[in-house]
């Protein structure tokens, strides 16, 4: 028993949860869009543990996008959504 409070917790990492966040949370008419997000969010962040990514990070990431405000507003609300999932 004590072996299995010492062993390492195994990190689920950003996209595990986008996944997680996808499948659960997630209704068949906006999982399209919701992907697409997804897909614009891994390369920044995917291999991350959501308790490290901080809000300075998704402003540099902000910083190389070139969409419109309404855009990014959809793509940090996913961001958000999904951090939000990890928490809980």
């Amino acid at each position: 028993m004590l072996a299995t409070l010492a062993a390492p917790r195994v990190m689920r990492t950003f996209a595990d949860w986008a996944e997680a966040y996808c499948t659960s949370r997630v209704g068949p008419e906006t999982r399209a869009t919701m992907c697409s997000h997804i897909l614009a969010l891994l390369p920044a962040f995917g291999e991350c543990d959501p308790a490290t990514i901080a809000p300075s990070d998704a402003q540099e990431w902000i910083a190389t996008l070139t969409p419109k405000p309404s855009s990014v507003r959809r793509y940090m609300a996913t961001l958000l959504a999904i951090l939000d999932c990890s928490q809980r």
